[in-house]
């Protein structure tokens, strides 16, 4: 079962870094809306939990190897237009994505909404250019 779940999550990522690489968006808004689809569809979640609880195959294998070939890909369209920062690496963002899986606050929702707040300032700090825009800070009931 874990290891449906997981075949699951990189389908979802397969999906969506093909989405993102059939796209007529420029390379940055491609790749920003990318990132955006990735980080709300939980694929880093699923698979940074799962990891280390059952024993991968060769399917496993093959989706791995379409994942890291498209992301590499998605990624050197976006390099080629020099939005990004100099010395960036397509691994540093798979790190960073991995880490930004790991927040967890309050119910589902409240989680979504902090890890693409978290999301903006990840693409501002990517960026060469300027400041990603913020999503909508949720107010949970406090007055200021």
């Amino acid at each position: 079962m874990l290891a449906q779940l997981c075949l699951d999550g990189q389908d979802t990522y397969i999906e969506l870094v093909e989405k993102a690489l059939a796209s007529t968006d420029d390379p940055w808004t491609a790749y920003v809306q990318w990132l955006r689809d990735i980080v709300a569809a939980d694929t880093h979640a699923l698979t940074v939990h799962l990891a280390g609880h059952f024993t991968p195959d060769e399917r496993h294998a093959a989706r791995t190897e379409r994942m890291i070939t498209g992301t590499a890909e998605l990624f050197e369209r976006v390099q080629e237009t020099g939005v990004l920062r100099r010395g960036l690496t397509f691994l540093d963002v798979a790190f960073l994505l991995e880490l930004l899986a790991k927040t967890r606050l309050g119910d589902t929702a409240r989680t979504a909404e902090l890890r693409q707040r978290q999301l903006a300032i990840i693409i501002d700090g990517l960026s060469a250019r300027g400041p990603a825009n913020f999503p909508a800070r949720h107010r949970h009931g406090r007055s200021r």
